[in-house]
């Protein structure tokens, strides 16, 4: 959902700025990450006219196969009916969110431990406040009868709700 308009053009996603400049972060967030080495979906930086006025927006085409569906971990969590305690350390969660999806998927547990892990440790670098389970998906091929982690997306709630990642400086002083 997030605070700024989004709309499906052809085979790409289009979310507009609003006061928290999300589209500008999700750029932002994209360059950071991919410079590190992770597997981020690709952002773009455009400018668009709505609502009248032109508007800075990001682009990005859907990382989704053609025979591909998404699903949220909170989605396969939910499917296996896993209650998990809210007095467990981190650890302890992030081993059951990993043996879950691992379970489910048939995806090595270390490669799903590395995504969540390196996923969890960028959104903690980028401060980003709109990290939860349903922001992290699995994608399953219906032809292949396979499935896929996707890569790390919706970072527009980072840097601390300023305008742009360079904005960060602002809060050393």
């Amino acid at each position: 959902s997030g605070n700024q308009a989004k709309m499906w053009l052809n085979n790409s996603l289009i979310k507009v700025n609003s006061k928290y400049k999300e589209a500008t972060k999700e750029v932002d967030a994209y360059k950071l990450g991919s410079a590190m080495g992770l597997y981020c979906a690709e952002y773009t930086s455009l400018l668009v006219n709505y609502r009248g006025s032109e508007r800075r927006a990001c682009m990005s085409e859907s990382f989704l196969l053609k025979d591909e569906i998404e699903l949220t971990v909170a989605y396969i969590i939910d499917l296996h009916n896993i209650s998990i305690p809210m007095n467990l350390s981190a650890v302890e969660y992030i081993d059951i969110v990993v043996k879950t999806i691992s379970d489910f998927t048939g995806i090595d547990s270390e490669a799903v431990y590395t995504w969540l892990y390196d996923m969890l440790v960028f959104d903690y670098i980028i401060c980003n406040d709109d990290s939860h389970l349903t922001n992290f998906e699995v994608l399953y091929s219906k032809a292949k009868g396979s499935y896929r982690l996707a890569p790390y997306y919706d970072h527009g709630e980072s840097f601390f709700r300023t305008d742009s990642v360079l904005s960060i400086q602002n809060y050393e002083k």
